[in-house]
């Protein structure tokens, strides 16, 4: 295992400018400026005690810190990113992440979902509609995959489907989309077959790993200042 090099750090003597940004700026913008540096990862981040006064993972999912990203910034005053490797992180291919499709995978809709709500109330309209998108984009996704490659996990996504089909008034009402995206929307999942091949026409997340691959990814450092 890897190990750092030393204990401490001095960003300003290293000749490195650490970049102080105002949360709300970030709710305001995802995915933004600096998205790639913040990562989801909780592993990477600082916290000051009070962020988390009121606010814990739910327990039972997986995605657990992506779950509550947006409540984190919400809770936060300023975030500083620390532009120095301090961080290492080897991906296993026996972890949750990497390992085989599963049900469990469903629970990012529902994740989805709960931000599209969040930003809403906030009147964070530019975050909203982008969760809104993902959101539209991964339950397609999710079917295509479920469907062709593991036909077991039909029941398990059944639910998220129903939620699709409810919610999806409200992102018509509310969300700004594009005609592609409005017409992908309006078309699943009665035509699931013409969902699927404009979904084919969007760069998405995809679940597929690839075999044998292992990675050192090493991250920049993140303080999540309260006040």
């Amino acid at each position: 295992m890897p190990t750092l090099q030393r204990e401490s750090y001095d960003a300003e003597a290293d000749g490195m400018n650490r970049i102080v940004i105002s949360a709300r700026e970030i709710l305001e913008n995802f995915p933004g400026e600096y998205y790639n540096q913040l990562w989801m990862t909780v592993t990477i981040k600082l916290f000051q005690r009070e962020i988390f006064s009121h606010l814990r993972f739910r327990e039972g999912i997986i995605y657990e810190d992506e779950d509550i990203f947006p409540q984190m910034l919400h809770n936060a005053h300023k975030i500083t990113i620390v532009p120095m490797h301090l961080y290492n992180y080897t991906l296993s291919d026996g972890s949750i992440m990497r390992s085989s499709f599963t049900a469990k995978r469903d629970m990012v809709l529902g994740i989805w979902h709960r931000h599209v709500e969040f930003f809403h109330k906030l009147n964070l309209l530019k975050s909203r509609d982008y969760y809104a998108v993902k959101y539209i984009y991964t339950m397609v996704d999710m079917y295509r995959i479920t469907y062709s490659e593991h036909p077991e996990l039909k029941s398990a996504l059944e639910p998220y489907i129903k939620e699709f089909c409810k919610f999806k008034r409200f992102i018509r009402k509310n969300c700004q989309l594009s005609k592609m995206q409005k017409v992908l929307m309006a078309v699943f999942p009665a035509f699931p077959g013409v969902a699927i091949r404009l979904h084919k026409r969007k760069e998405v997340i995809s679940w597929q790993h690839k075999a044998n691959f292992t990675l050192l990814q090493v991250n920049w450092l993140n303080y999540l200042e309260y006040q």
